[in-house]
Formats: C-alpha cells, sequence, structure tokens
C-alpha cells in the first residue's frame, strides 16, 4: 500500500529502553490533515456562507457609513455569497490594489489609505495581473482577495497544527487547537478581505519555523509579516528569543544562522522609506492611524477610559 506519509515530527512516545526517542517520529498521514484540519476548514467556511446568506432576512445596519450601498442590498458584488466577504476596511484595500497609495490631505486629520500595509493588496494585485483591467470590477478584485485569505487561511492552519503537534506531542490537541480557532465568533474575519489570515499564516509559520531551528526561513517568513500589519514587527523579539533558548542563552555559542534575524526588520525599514519618499513623513503609517481614532496610550487607558466607546 502506498504510503501517506506527509511530514514526520519527532515526539517523546513510549518505548524501549534500548530504543532512541528521537527516532520514534509521529507520523502525520496526508489523510489525518484532511480529517484534522481540511474537513473543518471546509464545515465552517460552508456555515459561514449559510449565515451570509440568511442574514438577508434580517435589517441593515443603520450606522453602516455607505447608505448607497445599504439601498441597494450590497456593496461590492451584487453576488451575496461574494460580497458578504467585504466590508468596511474592504474599500481602502482595493483602493490600494486599483490605484496604490494615495494622499487626501493631512494624514492626521484626513482618513487615506497609507494607514494600511502593503503586503497582502499588492499580493492581490499579483493575483489580478493575467485578468484583463476591463474585467477588473470591485467583484473581481473582491474575489481575488477572497480566494487569497482562504489560501492563507488554509495555509495557517496546517503549521498550526503541525506546530501544535511539535510542542505537545500529539495530534489531539493539534485538532482541537484548529477547532478552536475556527469555531472562534470572530475567525470569519479570516476569510474575509482582509490582512488576518495572510498574518495567521506568516506569524505561525515563522514560530513552527523557529520551533525547527529554520532560521532563515523564521526570518523571511517574519520579514513579510513586517509589511502585513502594523504590529508584524512585534515577532523580531521573539523569534530573538527563541533563538536565544535554542542556544540555552549562551552568548559563545551564536553562529552565523543568527544574522538571518537581524535582516528581519529590513522589508518593514525599506517600507517606511519608500512611503516616507512618497509623503515626507518616513512614520506616515503611524501618523496616518489617528485620522481613524488610534493612537498610543497605556493599556489600561482602553479598558477604563475607552474613546468613542460602543456599550
Amino acid at each position: 500500500m502506498r504510503s501517506q506519509e506527509l511530514i514526520a515530527v519527532p515526539v517523546t512516545t513510549s518505548a524501549p529502553a534500548s530504543i532512541s526517542v528521537s527516532d520514534q517520529p509521529l507520523r502525520i498521514t496526508r489523510r489525518q490533515l484532511w480529517l484534522d484540519v481540511g474537513i473543518p476548514f471546509l464545515a465552517t467556511r460552508v456555515a459561514l456562507l449559510l449565515v451570509g446568506w440568511f442574514s438577508r432576512y434580517f435589517p441593515p445596519s443603520p450606522d453602516y457609513p455607505l447608505q448607497d450601498a445599504v439601498a441597494r442590498g450590497w456593496h461590492f458584488s451584487p453576488y451575496r455569497l461574494l460580497d458578504i466577504w467585504g466590508r468596511w476596511d474592504t474599500g481602502w484595500y482595493i483602493s490600494i490594489v486599483r490605484d496604490g497609495y494615495m494622499l487626501r490631505g493631512d494624514l492626521a486629520q484626513q482618513q487615506s489609505n497609507v494607514s494600511f500595509f502593503p503586503l497582502y493588496p499588492y499580493l492581490v494585485r499579483a493575483l489580478l495581473w493575467p485578468v484583463p483591467v476591463q474585467w477588473q470590477s470591485d467583484g473581481v478584485v473582491l474575489l481575488a482577495g477572497v480566494i487569497l485569505s482562504n489560501l492563507f487561511l488554509l495555509g495557517g492552519l496546517i503549521f498550526l497544527y503541525l506546530l501544535t503537534v511539535e510542542l505537545t506531542q500529539t495530534s489531539d490537541v493539534a485538532q482541537r487547537a484548529v477547532l478552536y480557532l475556527l469555531l472562534f465568533p470572530t475567525a470569519f474575519f479570516f476569510s474575509a478581505f482582509y490582512t488576518d489570515a495572510a498574518f495567521l499564516f506568516l506569524s505561525v509559520a515563522a514560530l513552527y519555523a523557529a520551533q525547527r531551528r529554520s532560521w532563515a526561513w523564521a526570518a523571511l517568513t517574519a520579514a513579510l509579516l513586517g509589511i502585513t500589519r502594523p504590529l508584524g514587527v512585534l515577532i523580531i523579539p521573539v523569534l530573538a528569543w527563541l533563538y536565544l533558548s535554542s542556544i540555552e542563552w549562551r552568548i559563545n555559542k551564536i553562529r552565523a544562522d543568527f544574522l538571518w534575524l537581524l535582516l528581519t526588520p529590513l522589508p518593514f525599514l525599506l517600507y517606511l522609506a519608500w512611503i516616507g519618499q512618497a509623503t515626507g513623513d518616513f512614520l506616515a503609517p503611524v501618523s496616518a492611524q489617528q485620522a481613524f481614532f488610534r493612537d498610543f496610550a497605556w493599556p489600561w487607558t482602553t479598558v477604563f477610559a475607552p474613546v468613542n466607546a460602543n456599550l
């Protein structure tokens, strides 16, 4: 019978004393990956489509800012099962896909797409490259982004599964980790025209690579994470901590592979330099957050004195 082995993860298992524990890998087959990751992914996406379909029987939100979209019953596409995945910041990302970054006045006062990081929208643009320009309606752009988001989500779930197996030495915990993530109330954002799925994929992939001491791959995925969302750069101290832990915090054990981690912030810094040339402000993505009522604050400020709180 043909083997279905996908990957072998070294784990601690019950074994005779004469057999090395590291020689007893846990076999993750394609069938097991399909049952533990593929089926929950498909089942939850179908369930969300059903929710989106039946939502037509509920009144639209009176607070949605684009009343013309509310009046016609859709925003980006007349096909409801596609249109449900595009709301709010989707419009900003689509503007980057179509026209790149544009200034609309004072960054701190006027909302603009400079607030949003480039990796996801430019990947959508690359995905649309074979499509003739006259066919690139908002609905087609939305479809490309939704496909990309779901591919990122599926990849992120696979890496989460493998990472959890690596850490817990059992597939049962990994199965539940995937299921609980998919069942989380706001997990529908992973399939929407947002950066959440890309952030999930790159962050978990970086941690999985670090766990396996593949520092070049960890640095590459972390570097891309830094131009996905503003908080992506916070993966850098995490990877540094994992590297130093792997050498037991002994500085004399640092090797050349640590240099990969030093290159991790490079795409983020290049992005700031590029956007700074265009806007005159090298911290433009941070400054632009103020127009969206976001600013730096102490953690407890959000709890005890939230701004624009919707009780």
